[in-house]
């Protein structure tokens, strides 16, 4: 966890739902990670980020945008969870991003 060294902005939430986002997010991280990785949470200037390393490619374009994405992996989720933190986010005023870069995946949610 790094914590910012200028103040952090107040942003008004719900927080049960933004806890909703968070974990879902921190559990895709272990879940795609592979053993013994170190996942990073930054939470700097309006924003929240968790960069995880992953195991290969990781296919996100449209998950923020479909209600269901099934999955070709054995997963124990319902292959939403993307798109329900995405449109909580929304409804919080914030957007959530997810994209991978080289062997890891960013995952971003930005208060306005």
């Amino acid at each position: 966890l790094t914590l910012p060294d200028t103040p952090i902005e107040m942003v008004r939430i719900d927080f049960d739902k933004m806890e909703t986002v968070v974990a879902n997010l921190l559990e895709n991280a272990i879940r795609y990670s592979p053993a013994g990785s170190v996942i990073e949470i930054i939470i700097a200037e309006n924003q929240i980020r968790i960069i995880n390393p992953t195991r290969g490619s990781v296919h996100i374009p449209t998950a923020l945008d479909q209600e269901f994405k099934p999955s070709r992996e054995l997963s124990s989720g319902l292959g939403m969870g993307l798109w329900l933190c995405s449109n909580i986010c929304k409804l919080h005023r914030a957007s959530l991003t997810v994209e991978q870069k080289a062997d890891q995946v960013i995952a971003s949610i930005h208060f306005s």
